[in-house]
């Protein structure tokens, strides 16, 4: 297979994942485009960044300081499968959405989310243990 050959390849695989269903698109992250600094980015977009898949909630122009690691305002980090109950916590991550009264865990310790602003999560580029007191509580286990 040729350079152009595998690139052209590559980008039928990449429209083929942005069809997946959330199930399979969080264990397939490795068949999403990489971010670019050199496009543009709409709503429901997946994109690896990192090692981790992210979604674009709010549309973004390129701009190379603009990572989706450190722009919640845009990028949130894509989770599916974790119930988010004390017995199977969401594992958190910088720049996801966090809801009230549900588990995130944390440098393998437990967190219940205390506080939610928005009635549909708050993003913050925080982790649980950052914020107890404020947003989370540990849980004892």
């Amino acid at each position: 297979m040729t350079l152009d050959e595998a690139i052209k390849f590559r980008k039928i695989v990449e429209n083929a994942a942005s069809n997946l269903p959330d199930a399979e698109a969080v264990q397939a992250n490795a068949l999403f485009e990489l971010w670019s600094e050199k496009k543009g980015f709409g709503i429901g977009d997946r994109v690896r960044y990192n090692g981790a898949l992210y979604r674009c909630y709010n549309p973004v122009t390129a701009n190379p300081e603009w990572t989706p690691d450190v722009t919640p305002a845009h990028w949130e980090v894509f989770t599916f499968g974790e119930s988010g109950t004390q017995d199977d916590p969401i594992t958190a991550a910088r720049g996801m959405r966090y809801f009230i009264n549900f588990f995130y865990m944390d440098n393998e310790k437990i967190y219940k989310c205390v506080r939610d602003d928005t009635g549909d999560g708050t993003r913050l580029d925080y982790l649980p243990g950052e914020l107890v007191g404020n947003y989370f509580e540990e849980v004892a286990v």
